[in-house]
C-alpha cells in the first residue's frame, strides 16, 4: 500500500532516540515478573474438575437469576388447547400424504422381482 499522504510514525518508536530500548523494557518485564512466574511454576496442575468446580461457584447463582427472571419475562401459555390443535396440523401434514398400509406391505408390492442377486451376470462363461 503506496499511500502518498502515509504518516510517519518513527517518532512514536522508543527505539529511535534511544536504542537497545526494547532489549531494556524486554528485561524490566522479566525481572518484575519473575517471582509470578516461578509461583506459576511450583504450583500443582489444575484438574478438570477443580477448574468446573471453580466456575460453578459463578454459574449456579447465575443460573438461579436467568430462571427467576425467565418466570417474569416469558410470555404465560396459550389459552386452553391451542398448542394440542397446533400439534395435530403438524401431524396431519407429516402424514396427510402416506397411503393407510403398514411399510412391510409396501416395500413387499413394489418391485416383486426386481430384488438384486448376489451373483453377477459374466458374459462368456
Amino acid at each position: 500500500m503506496r499511500d502518498p499522504h502515509r504518516i510517519p510514525l518513527d517518532a512514536l518508536d522508543p527505539e529511535t532516540w534511544e536504542p537497545g530500548y526494547w532489549v531494556r523494557f524486554r528485561r524490566k518485564v522479566m525481572d518484575r515478573a519473575a517471582l509470578e512466574l516461578a509461583r506459576r511454576g511450583r504450583r500443582r496442575p489444575v484438574t478438570v474438575s477443580q477448574v468446573v468446580g471453580s466456575w460453578a461457584r459463578a454459574l449456579v447463582p447465575a443460573a438461579v437469576v436467568a430462571a427467576a427472571a425467565s418466570i417474569f419475562l416469558l410470555p404465560a401459555p396459550p389459552a386452553t388447547g391451542a398448542s394440542e390443535a397446533r400439534l395435530a396440523g403438524i401431524e396431519e401434514l407429516l402424514t396427510g400424504e402416506l397411503e393407510e398400509l403398514p411399510i412391510p406391505v409396501v416395500l413387499a408390492s413394489e418391485g416383486a422381482g426386481d430384488e438384486p442377486t448376489a451373483e453377477p451376470e459374466i458374459e462368456g462363461f
